[in-house]
């Protein structure tokens, strides 16, 4: 027989992991952005992250929590800016090759924006 003390205490943990989990991409952009705010070079960056996620991410993903988000999301996301601007489209493109790659085994690198080393 399970000590109720016990299971109490597992449920309490449990709840505490399901509501960790359940953090929306929205919520977890916004605390991306105010956690590394000050070691951006100037604030316009901070800007150009919510104007930029604003646009193409939180119209689809805003509401979603972090664990429902999949490779085709993020795919179709990415997608969109080589729509609607040149110069965003070929940051974009550079980004969901470098996503692709990673998908497909070829890229260690988490960060798709990131170079390879």
């Amino acid at each position: 027989m399970l000590d109720p003390i016990e299971h109490r205490n597992a449920e309490r943990v449990r709840q505490r992991l399901d509501t960790a989990k359940a953090i929306t991409f929205k919520e977890c952009a916004e605390s991306y952005i105010k956690a590394h705010r000050a070691g951006w070079r100037n604030a316009k960056h901070a800007g150009q992250w919510d104007a930029t996620l604003a646009t193409y991410a939180y119209p689809h993903i805003d509401s979603l929590s972090v664990q429902a988000i999949d490779t085709a999301l993020v795919m179709k996301i990415l997608e969109q800016p080589a729509e609607k601007d040149a110069r965003c489209g070929r940051r974009g493109r550079k980004r969901r090759a470098a996503f692709a790659g990673e998908q497909a085994g070829q890229r260690s690198n988490s960060r798709p924006s990131a170079p390879d080393r």
